[in-house]
């Protein structure tokens, strides 16, 4: 894997690329001209040929861009949405809508002849139009994400076997995590995602506090989208979520759930496992392999970890 740094200024880029073990691979200058900056990436590509990752990075930045604008699609869908409510309702006509969900085609019938007055109706044509255009856009938009994350189909069909992730929200949760061996433990990914607690240390005293949020808060919508379904579907989950709410109250038992998808998302990338609430640590020669340790998080009480303390034997992870 490849990491690219872009330095931007009026006249020139400062380029640095270094490999995963920080060894500078390319570094120098180049002209903002654009004739320049595409043979100074044309070059880049081909001597960096030998490094898979590379065109992998650039795929996830893609995909994240088209996954940031389907985002934003469907927030100015909903306003519309909304807007279309605010008309019925400033007629008193909810009681009048024919189905309760609002992306059904009966409902769209239904209000495209509804009888409004003419200014109400010019502005609730108008609205219809925008959707609909928002609607078409949304689905090239996902097309368009499903088409390149082809090569990922399998993390993908992966992600989707837990409850209340769709396809889509496979395929973000995907481009943000990129290489999952980046990530050396689940809290480093739970860490990613901004699900950790935050620390304020002031006159020598330190107070935790909230979840920092320094990730991407589309991947955290995913997330938390997926709360509202697991709770219901799994029953070890549910159980564990009770336990949390009754203790610590419904909102950090929500943010609780969020970080222990964080940690079964690692678990199933990292190791290509189906989805379970618990993992059993891995064989030795499974660590050694990979150059990683284990860290538990969520998986075993104390004792547990005692016996599986020959772990720690395996020193520092490889090079």
């Amino acid at each position: 894997m490849l990491y690219l740094a872009i330095d931007q200024h009026k006249s020139q880029l400062t380029v640095n690329v270094r490999n995963e073990h920080g060894d500078v691979v390319q570094k120098g200058q180049v002209s903002t001209n654009r004739n320049d900056v595409d043979e100074f990436f044309a070059a880049l590509v081909k001597k960096t040929r030998k490094h898979r990752g590379y065109m992998a990075i650039v795929e996830d930045a893609q995909v994240r861009q088209l996954a940031n604008f389907r985002q934003h699609l469907v927030k100015q869908r909903t306003r519309i949405v909304n807007k279309i409510k605010g008309i019925l309702n400033k007629h008193n006509m909810a009681q009048d809508v024919p189905s309760k969900l609002y992306h059904t085609k009966k409902f769209h019938q239904w209000v495209a002849t509804v009888a409004l007055p003419v200014v109400d109706r010019i502005e609730m044509d108008m609205n219809i139009a925008f959707w609909e255009l928002y609607d078409k856009q949304i689905v090239e938009v996902e097309v368009e994400l499903v088409k390149r994350s082809e090569i990922r189909a399998k993390d993908v069909f992966r992600l989707k076997a837990i409850p209340g992730i769709s396809a889509m929200g496979a395929i973000v949760l995907l481009s943000r995590i990129g290489n999952i061996k980046r990530f050396k433990n689940p809290d480093s990914l739970a860490n990613y995602f901004g699900l950790t607690p935050g620390c304020h240390n002031t006159a020598g005293k330190s107070r935790v506090g909230g979840i920092t949020k320094r990730g991407n808060a589309t991947a955290r919508q995913v997330l938390n989208f997926a709360v509202i379904h697991i709770v219901r579907k799994d029953s070890t989950m549910k159980r564990w979520f009770k336990k949390i709410k009754n203790r610590r109250g419904a909102k950090t038992a929500r943010v609780a759930v969020m970080r222990k998808l964080a940690t079964i998302i690692w678990h199933m990338l990292r190791w290509e496992k189906p989805y379970q609430f618990r993992y059993d640590p891995p064989k030795k020669d499974d660590v050694r392999s990979s150059g990683e340790g284990f860290r538990r998080h969520g998986n075993k009480n104390h004792s547990e970890r005692k016996e599986s303390s020959p772990l720690k034997s395996l020193g520092k992870p490889r090079a």
